[in-house]
């Protein structure tokens, strides 16, 4: 439910459905908006929108892709589930409603004030992982290592696609990831110690669970090689190194600990 809220607060991108029967009449586009000021000012609960507006929150449309956990160094830090859902291709094509769904096109959060204290995004669209991955590569975009790790993934599924819309079988090939040990995983991102884990043009070894460094058997690899950008600890470059195939050589999740 708290993942689905967020969406909808920050993004504008609404998972629910309308429950069956309903006669309560569709939402337009500036109720929905005015719905997701108030909610996101705290001034209106998320569940009395959805009772309201007879929806239901799709919560099983959310496929679980891992969970992260903020590496030690770091002051604060968060444990973040993410996930992946597939929306309806009319979400990209039509207004608000559509046959049981609710459909919007993603916008930020505050975008007469992207400068705002409460903004959390200052832009949203649909795009492809290979579109962001190459955006990253050229120094357009910036890209923390959960967010191109899972990017990574997702574009190692979708590459084969000739258009921008993903096929039924790559749909299946990401649900049973979400269902798999790969879905379960927490993964929390530990340097490589020593001389070993320090590159002599500056990059460094970050690893992940399962690594042979990390409790894995000799020779799996599974880390990243990150280069900063000069004077801050955000990733310039990134590498991701997964010598294992994912969908039949996971086993058990690998446990993490804070």
């Amino acid at each position: 439910m708290t993942a689905i809220r967020e969406t909808f607060e920050e993004t504008g991108i609404l998972l629910a459905s309308r429950k069956p029967k309903s006669q309560v009449p569709g939402l337009m586009e500036e109720a929905l908006g005015k719905a997701r000021r108030s909610i996101h000012a705290q001034k209106l609960l998320f569940t009395k929108f959805l009772s309201d507006n007879g929806l239901e929150p799709d919560i099983g449309s959310l496929l679980p892709f891992t969970e992260w956990v903020t590496p030690p160094p770091v002051p604060r830090r968060f444990r973040a589930q993410f996930f992946v859902t597939f929306l309806p291709i009319a979400s990209a094509l039509s207004g608000p409603t559509s046959g049981t769904h609710l459909n919007r096109l993603p916008s930020p959060d505050s975008p007469d004030s992207p400068t705002s204290t409460s903004t959390e995004v200052i832009s949203a669209q649909y795009i492809h992982p290979r579109a962001v991955l190459t955006a990253f590569a050229r120094g357009d975009m910036k890209l923390m290592p959960p967010q191109f790790y899972l990017l990574t993934t997702l574009n190692e599924i979708f590459s084969g696609a000739g258009a921008e819309v993903s096929t039924a079988a790559q749909r299946q090939l990401v649900q049973r990831l979400a269902h798999s040990s790969f879905g379960q995983m927490v993964i929390n991102p530990r340097y490589l110690p020593g001389p070993e884990g320090e590159l002599p043009d500056g990059r460094r070894v970050l690893t992940y669970e399962g690594d042979e460094s990390r409790g894995g058997k000799k020779g799996r690899l599974h880390r990243a090689i990150i280069k900063p950008q000069k004077g801050t600890h955000l990733p310039a470059e990134l590498i991701l190194i997964r010598n294992f195939d994912i969908f039949t050589e996971m086993g058990e999740p690998p446990s993490s600990k804070l």
